[in-house]
């Protein structure tokens, strides 16, 4: 984990005294393509992974960890305070609806303690699909419990 941590900043450094690899206003349409293109099923799409606009930089750290803000900095540039601000308030939202209901505090819990500190490690898109795969696990249980309330009583006891 120490080295992978270590190493995962070599992606930083190089996107920092490169600054010929981002630009000021970022690349988000080349976000959302990737974001588009990884949540797709590998077997619909086997090669996604060629087809993302990040795997352009991957020469960056050849060690396999890439920085979750040398990736931040590619793709939002000078934004990338301004995501951070609106993932402040979407966690500050879910912070508020914690407070009346349990499955609302499992999302806030995700989100806070997993969800923004896997941005730091992974980036954006792998957070983005687990926390997706997340909520439509969540959405399934909650569905269940509403079809079959008899089970929940006995679950519950």
């Amino acid at each position: 984990i120490m080295a992978e941590s270590v190493f995962s900043q070599l992606s930083l450094l190089a996107v920092i005294r490169d600054s010929h690899l981002w630009t000021a206003g970022g690349a988000i349409p080349q976000f959302l393509h990737d974001n588009f293109y990884f949540l797709m099923p590998r077997v619909l799409l086997p090669n996604k992974d060629s087809m993302l606009y990040i795997d352009n930089f991957s020469d960056l750290s050849p060690l396999g960890a890439f920085s979750g803000y040398a990736q931040g900095l590619i793709y939002f540039g000078y934004w990338l305070p301004f995501v951070y601000f609106v993932l402040g308030m979407v966690a500050d939202w879910l912070a508020r609806r914690a407070s009346f209901s349990r499955m609302w505090s499992l999302v806030y819990v995700y989100f806070t303690c997993d969800f923004l500190f896997r941005i730091m490690r992974d980036g954006y898109i792998i957070p983005i699909k687990m926390l997706l795969d997340s909520l439509i696990v969540l959405g399934a249980i909650y569905f269940a419990e509403l079809l079959f309330p008899s089970q929940r009583q006995i679950v519950s006891r």
